[in-house]
């Protein structure tokens, strides 16, 4: 019976120290850590141009010298050249 008594207290004593050791576990705080870096960023815009106009209506024709006006937008990207004509 002595030796079941000690086996149980030996039991006991690991089964206290295991939950001494689980709750300093849980207690503590958990530690987070951030870094940073730099890296480049490059890109390569493609030359383009947006181009529209409004409708250019002369209406009917009398045979008379009639003036109409429409108007021309154009969009390009930044250092595109661009030339807009007129062809009769």
């Amino acid at each position: 019976m002595n030796l079941l008594w000690e086996h149980r207290k030996k039991f006991f004593a690991c089964l206290g120290v295991l939950s001494t050791l689980a709750l300093g576990l849980l207690s503590g705080q958990a530690q987070a850590a951030t870094a940073s870096t730099t890296f480049s960023v490059t890109a390569t815009m493609m030359a383009n141009c947006t181009i529209s106009a409004t409708n250019l209506a002369f209406g009917s024709y009398t045979g008379a010298l009639t003036n109409a006006t429409s108007t021309i937008s154009v969009t390009c990207t930044k250092s595109t050249t661009y030339n807009v004509q007129r062809r009769s």
